[in-house]
């Protein structure tokens, strides 16, 4: 994170985060509050290592600061065609959106047998989620123990809700392809881990030099 940006969000942040002096102590500025809270995303250390190494107490932690506000879920027609637009730059047609999960390597908790533990082996948490054209998050689901797998994920999500009942966030069926009269669904891109369906576009399992291939490419 550059300085200009830590700026930015030190100024959206403050007003939540900033203490009162008291005739006690000084209180604990809100510039440390979010440099601390950053650098617990960023390395995963612990509370108390953190309390350690800047003389923090572990209970001044940032729990939440901006919940629903830092993604946006598109919710008129004119926004989802847009994104349907910009992933024309990857010679995808009619699609709003690419998904994945990825597996957040965790500690075993305490008497969770192998709740958490995934097909690779390793304890984990899912961070699933969906973007546009430029990587922008449009959705995120993260906190699944790792055993379920991504499209268990996305089967339990409001995402898949709204894909099934398009009217949700105003999601049109489907629209024509650039210079021609043929209309195909609106669809999302995703991994052979997701099941293929109306609203789901996804490789083909195949190999070699064929279009199949030219396809998935």
């Amino acid at each position: 994170m550059d300085v200009l940006v830590f700026e930015e969000l030190l100024c959206l942040v403050s007003p939540l985060i900033q203490k009162k002096d008291t005739v006690m102590r000084q209180a604990i500025t809100a510039r440390e509050r979010l440099a601390v809270t950053l650098r617990f995303l960023a390395t995963g250390n612990i509370y108390k290592h953190l309390a350690y190494s800047t003389r923090i107490a572990k209970n001044t932690a940032i729990a939440s600061v901006f919940g629903d506000n830092a993604i946006q879920v598109p919710t008129s027609r004119g926004e989802w065609e847009q994104i349907a637009e910009d992933f024309e730059k990857w010679n995808c047609y009619n699609t709003i959106g690419a998904m994945d999960g990825k597996h957040i390597r965790i500690k075993c908790p305490q008497a969770s047998g192998s709740h958490f533990l995934n097909y690779k082996s390793f304890n984990s948490i899912i961070l699933f989620a969906m973007v546009d054209a430029s990587y922008k998050y449009l959705y995120v689901d993260v906190g699944t123990n790792g055993r379920v797998g991504d499209a268990g994920v996305f089967s339990k999500s409001k995402l898949r809700e709204c894909l099934i009942d398009r009217s949700m966030l105003n999601i049109s069926e489907g629209r024509k392809l650039r210079n021609t009269n043929i209309t195909t669904p609106i669809a999302v891109l995703a991994d052979d881990a997701f099941p293929l369906s109306y609203n789901i576009m996804k490789p083909y399992p195949l190999k070699g030099i064929t279009k199949e291939k030219v396809f998935n490419y």
